[in-house]
């Protein structure tokens, strides 16, 4: 997930935010972590969205990134963390899936029946 942001982020986030993140030690963010300098790295990817580096963006008012940041560190959470209940896994992953339409296919709140949906546009 986190080369994917480093390759090709959406219009709205903005990579030097992470950059300026990783200057400050409360993020605990490294520099290696948001160039993707370790490809093999499992601590970088849960580094670069930690809750850490949620809690800078939103104080720095950076809202885009923060969203991106809680929800994959949401659904990292989810799918990772051991003693979680079935409920707060369902949240976890249902926050990604409310990001990613929200990205994806902002009309879904409309219309969320994705059946009608046109691949071929």
């Amino acid at each position: 997930m986190a080369n994917s942001i480093r390759s090709r982020a959406p219009e709205d986030i903005h990579l030097e935010r992470f950059v300026e993140a990783s200057q400050s030690p409360e993020t605990r963010l490294t520099h290696s972590a948001v160039i993707g300098a370790r490809k093999q790295s499992v601590e970088d990817p849960e580094r670069f969205f930690s809750p850490f580096v949620l809690e800078w963006m939103q104080n720095k008012g950076y809202e885009a990134e923060a969203k991106l940041v809680d929800a994959c560190y949401s659904w990292h959470r989810s799918s990772d963390e051991r003693g979680l209940s079935q409920q707060q896994r369902r949240d976890g992953n249902n926050k990604m899936l409310r990001y990613l339409l929200d990205e994806l296919l902002p009309w879904h709140r409309d219309h969320y029946d994705l059946s009608t949906l046109d691949i071929n546009r």
